[in-house]
Order: C-alpha cells, then structure tokens, then sequence
C-alpha cells in the first residue's frame, strides 16, 4: 500500500507557476497546481512506504527551498469507504 501526502505551499510573490513547474518534473509528484489565494501551490506526493514519501517529499520542498516562505503536510491518515482522513502538520521555514 502506497503512502500519500498534499502540501500546501505558500510562495515568494511570483513564483507560483515556477514552484508548480519545478514540482511537477519530480520523482514521486502526482500533481502541482497553483491557486488563487493562499496557499499558493498544492502539491500531491506519493511513496512506496511512509519512509519513501518522507524522502520524496524533502527531496521536492529542498528543491524549491529558496522560493517558499511556508508549508503545511496533510499526510493521508486512512482511506476508508472513499473518505480520507488527515493529520495536519504545520511547519514554518526560518531562513
């Protein structure tokens, strides 16, 4: 079973459709779309295990590290009778 993970990412004025763009050619990115409002960009991640979901999921926030300001983790908790519940977790970036 596959682990599953939607970020939301809030973003240098800007730089929306470049974090989109460099998300999207990601290993483990199903999908990166820019909003209107906060969060700017949500992204969806998926790994074998928790454990690769983390790595992925590091790997793609470092790689657009300078153009972020913030980032929360929704990590999918269950999938149960199509409901998905989640745990927020909110992490805020110090430069």
């Amino acid at each position: 079973m596959s682990a599953r993970v939607y970020v939301l990412l809030d973003v240098m004025e800007g730089r929306k459709q470049q974090v989109a763009h460099c998300l999207l050619g990601r290993r483990g990115i199903l999908m990166a779309d820019t909003t209107e409002g906060k969060p700017d960009v949500i992204f969806v991640a998926e790994g074998a295990s928790r454990q690769k979901l983390a790595e992925l999921t590091m790997r793609a926030i470092a790689a657009i590290e300078s153009m972020i300001e913030d980032f929360n983790l929704l990590p999918v908790q269950s999938i149960s009778n199509n409901t998905i519940l989640f745990k927020r977790h909110h992490i805020h970036v110090t430069k």
